[in-house]
C-alpha cells in the first residue's frame, strides 16, 4: 500500500475521527467499538501508528462493511472484526487504547458501566470517547465512577459543527465536577482558545433557549428550581470565558 493511499485514507476520516486518532498511542492495540466502516483502525494501521486493531460492532451490517473494507486494503491479518455488544469478550485481545465514538453519552456510559467492561479497568488502558449527545451525562458518569479525564478536546467539522472528545483512564477514585464543568468540559481541555470559546458560547445559548422555553410553557412556579439551576450554570460558564485566554 502506497503512502499516498494511506494519507488519503487518513484524510478521509474527517475532523471528528482524526482527533480520536490523534489520541491513540503509538504502537498500541486499538479497540474501535461501534466501528461502522472500520475507517479509524484502517487509517491508523496504514499510517503505521499501530500494528494491530480490533473493529467491533453490534450490528451485522457494519460488521460486514468493515470486513470488506479491511480485506480490500489487505489488512485482514492486522485488523480483527468482531460482532460484539460493547466491551463484552474483548479482553482476550488485550487492547491498550479503546475508542468509543459516534454514540450518545448515555450509551457510552452504559457500555463502560456494564459488568462485561470490568476487565477494561486496568492500569494502562486509555479510553477515547466521542459522545454525539448528552456529553454532560457522560462526564458526570466518568467522575462518579472513577474515570479520570485527562483531555477534553474539540474538533470542528467543515459544516461548523463542534464535536467533543474525552480522553480518560480508570483510577477507581471518584471526584466532583460542577454542572458547568460537565457541560463545558473545561477540565483538562487541550483545544484552541477560539474553538473552546465558541463551544462555551454555544452551550450558553442552548441553556438560555431552554430557560426561555420553560418560561413560555410553565404558568406557575413549579419549575422555578430548574430555572434557578440553569441560571447558575449559565453564570459559571460566563465566568469561564474571560479565563480562556489567560
Amino acid at each position: 500500500m502506497s503512502n499516498n493511499t494511506a494519507n488519503k485514507q487518513y484524510s478521509a476520516l474527517g475532523s471528528r475521527l482524526e482527533l480520536c486518532a490523534r489520541h491513540v498511542r503509538n504502537g498500541g492495540v486499538l479497540l474501535d467499538v461501534g466501528t461502522d466502516h472500520a475507517l479509524l483502525p484502517i487509517a491508523l494501521v496504514l499510517r503505521g501508528k499501530i500494528n494491530r486493531a480490533i473493529a467491533s460492532d453490534i450490528r451485522d451490517g457494519p460488521v460486514g462493511i468493515a470486513e470488506k473494507n479491511i480485506s480490500r486494503h489487505g489488512l485482514s491479518d492486522m485488523i480483527t472484526v468482531v460482532k460484539a455488544d460493547g466491551l463484552a469478550g474483548m479482553e482476550k485481545f488485550k487492547p491498550t487504547d479503546i475508542v468509543i465514538a459516534g454514540m450518545g453519552g448515555e450509551m457510552i456510559s452504559k457500555i463502560l458501566g456494564a459488568k462485561a467492561a470490568e476487565w477494561s479497568k486496568r492500569e494502562g488502558t486509555r479510553f477515547i470517547l466521542q459522545p454525539m449527545t448528552r456529553q454532560h451525562l457522560l462526564r458526570r458518569f466518568l467522575a462518579e465512577n472513577g474515570f479520570l479525564t485527562e483531555h477534553n478536546s474539540l474538533a470542528e467539522d467543515t459544516d461548523g459543527r463542534i464535536y467533543e472528545i474525552i480522553v480518560c483512564r480508570y483510577t477507581a477514585e471518584s471526584y466532583f465536577i460542577s454542572d458547568a464543568e460537565a457541560i463545558g468540559g473545561s477540565m483538562g481541555r487541550d483545544s484552541p482558545d477560539d474553538l473552546f470559546s465558541r463551544h462555551i458560547a454555544l452551550r450558553i445559548r442552548q441553556l438560555r433557549r431552554r430557560a426561555e422555553g420553560i418560561l413560555k410553557t410553565s404558568g406557575d412556579d413549579s419549575r422555578r428550581a430548574e430555572l434557578s439551576a440553569i441560571e447558575k450554570v449559565v453564570g459559571e460558564l460566563e465566568e469561564m470565558k474571560p479565563r480562556i485566554n489567560e
